[in-house]
């Protein structure tokens, strides 16, 4: 059974006026961009969470910033899981396009000391199911 690290806390979160088409796009608007607001999620409604100067948008980026998991082996499998959140929804990990089956993303390779997982969302949408984690499953050297 893997050993699993929520990130369900402290999240960023910036209206988009625009979906952006790359990571080049995202990392802009993280450096540019101050956050509107910070949320835990599960979250029932995200427009309800934050103030907003101006309440049209065309979705929303998520931000969360995390740590590598300490005393991993050199070929420990590490997988991002999502769950509660829309198929179109579109994630980047330190800049770099996560793809996998929808639900799980190997991200073994991606990872370095200091993380930022940006989580790129439609306007309208829900996250009262959202859940994000890590899985970390045994070492075969074990």
């Amino acid at each position: 059974m893997p050993h699993a690290i929520r990130l369900n806390s402290a999240w960023e979160v910036r209206p988009l006026s625009e979906t952006p088409a790359s990571a080049t796009d995202v990392v802009e608007i993280v450096r540019s961009t101050k956050g509107a607001g910070r949320i835990n999620l599960p979250c029932n409604n995200l427009a309800a969470e934050i103030t907003l100067a101006d309440e049209s948008h065309a979705g929303w980026l998520l931000t969360r910033r995390f740590n590598r998991p300490s005393n991993l082996a050199v070929d420990q499998p590490v997988t991002l899981v999502i769950a509660g959140v829309p198929e179109e929804t579109t994630l980047y990990l330190n800049d770099a396009l996560l793809s996998g089956d929808g639900s799980q993303f190997p991200i073994r390779d991606l990872l370095r000391d200091n993380n930022r997982l940006d989580v790129v969302l439609g306007a309208s949408i829900s996250l009262a199911a959202a859940d994000f984690r890590l899985e970390i499953e045994e070492s075969a050297t074990s």
